[in-house]
């Protein structure tokens, strides 16, 4: 997919938002999605604490950003945002399925997952990063 800047990232992630749930227990399915559509060298960020059977939240980090549901994040923001109890850590996860099945087992299913139509996010995630690409460099097209 070649390598896009940050901000090219962080604009197409907010971009499709508001068409597709990417939290609410899609959130291990989005970062799963997001790394692939990358070119899948990520390391998966996980929001843990102590109940076992699932993530609080997990996003993917590509070089020193983190990205989620709410676009590109420092270290330092995501944490802000998402340790919000005592007890919750973040831990990095490497994915040793390249179908993403391990980083998907982390997901909450809260009734929101299952619901996101991954070849649509997918396609829309990568026609977002087109376009904001072409935007950035001056030959956005209609």
């Amino acid at each position: 997919m070649g390598e896009y800047p940050r901000e090219v990232i962080h604009e197409a992630i907010l971009s499709i938002g508001d068409r597709h749930v990417l939290s609410s227990g899609n959130c291990a399915k989005f970062a799963y999605l997001l790394n692939r559509v990358l070119g899948g060298d990520g390391t998966y960020i996980i929001v843990d604490s102590d109940h076992y059977e699932y993530a609080d939240h997990v996003a993917v980090m590509i070089g020193k950003t983190i990205y989620d549901e709410d676009g590109a994040s420092t270290r330092k923001e995501f944490r802000a945002r998402h340790i919000l109890e005592r007890g919750q850590r973040l831990e990095m996860y490497e994915e040793d399925e390249p179908d993403g099945t391990s980083v998907l087992r982390l997901a909450d299913d809260c009734g929101g997952f299952g619901s996101m139509d991954d070849e649509a996010v997918e396609r829309d995630l990568m026609e977002a990063l087109r376009v904001a690409m072409d935007a950035r460099i001056g030959g956005a097209r209609p």
